[in-house]
């Protein structure tokens, strides 16, 4: 089975045997339409907690410096002070080794930071704490983000809200009270942990890599007055793969830099015995890059 469950594998052949059923105008059995049902159903999430610190790694699989990297991140205390992201990047990339979790999308977002913070060039592994370089991440441990980074830049923040809406997930931000008539803008980013890859060319060649807070989806939006309430609708992509742990959202960001300002979400955990949600609610869709790795 390779690294699907056997509940899961079930869980896939039944629903493609109640489909060609279906074709077939069989009727299914009841007990079976109301497996498929369940696997279909959105999964009940919770709100996270208002982050003091934004942490964003950027990775690649391909570069043989960014597995300590990666664990560093994946060791971040999960108790809400820390929003963690892992943006891997695609310049990386390589006819021997592809990232399956790189995107063009986030290169452009570490080359944004960049320009705003005057650095020369990007590099990997880079991990930025509200936006700053963050080189001093070696000689710091996780738990001791909060010490190391000191407190957040003063100047009042909004409320940021997210909520799922039928096939939408919903961002409502409130403007601080006593908001400057500077700009926001943001981005939505769907997060999962728990992957693992074997990777069998390039530099990390015959290394098992772990990845938790793998950004799969990322998709910056508008700007807007910091003094003005605003929405944002994203409608929702597939939620976590089955077995990892899911989070969608919402960043609010300085709209001259890019710089993260705080940000709201919720996350949730797929049922297990359910096949990848790509398979349950894209059918006959061609799989995007990260999508056809999913699947296998």
């Amino acid at each position: 089975m390779g690294q699907e469950s056997m509940a899961a594998w079930m869980c896939r052949q039944k629903l493609v045997w109640w489909v060609a059923s279906l074709a077939a105008g069989i009727a299914a059995p009841r007990a079976l339409a109301q497996d498929v049902a369940g696997c279909a159903g959105t999964p009940a999430s919770t709100p996270i907690a208002t982050p003091t610190a934004i942490v964003e790694l950027y990775t690649s699989e391909g570069c043989s410096s960014c597995p300590p990297a990666d664990l560093w991140l994946s060791a971040v205390p999960r108790d809400g002070a820390v929003l963690a992201l892992a943006f891997h990047v695609d310049y990386w990339d390589s006819p021997g080794w592809a990232d399956r979790f790189a995107d063009a999308s986030h290169s452009a977002r570490q080359r944004q930071l960049q320009a705003s913070d005057g650095a020369r060039f990007v590099y990997t592994p880079q991990i930025l704490v509200n936006g700053r370089d963050f080189p001093s991440w070696r000689q710091s441990t996780p738990t001791e983000l909060q010490r190391a980074i000191g407190p957040r830049s003063s100047g009042p923040v909004p409320a940021v809200a997210v909520r799922r809406e039928g096939p939408q997930w919903v961002a409502e931000i409130t403007p601080a009270p006593g908001a400057s008539e500077r700009q926001y803008a943001g981005y939505w980013a769907l997060l999962e942990d728990g992957h693992r890859s074997r990777v069998t060319a390039g530099e990390n060649a015959g290394r098992a890599l772990q990845h938790d807070h793998v950004v799969r989806r990322y998709r910056p939006v508008g700007v807007w007055p910091a003094q003005q309430a605003q929405q944002w609708r994203w409608p929702a992509p597939p939620e976590a793969e089955v077995g990892h742990a899911g989070r969608a959202v919402f960043v609010v960001t300085d709209a001259s830099g890019g710089r993260p300002l705080t940000a709201g979400g919720r996350a949730w955990t797929t049922a297990a015995g359910c096949p990848p949600a790509e398979t349950r609610t894209r059918p006959g869709v061609a799989a995007s890059k990260s999508e056809r790795y999913s699947l296998r």
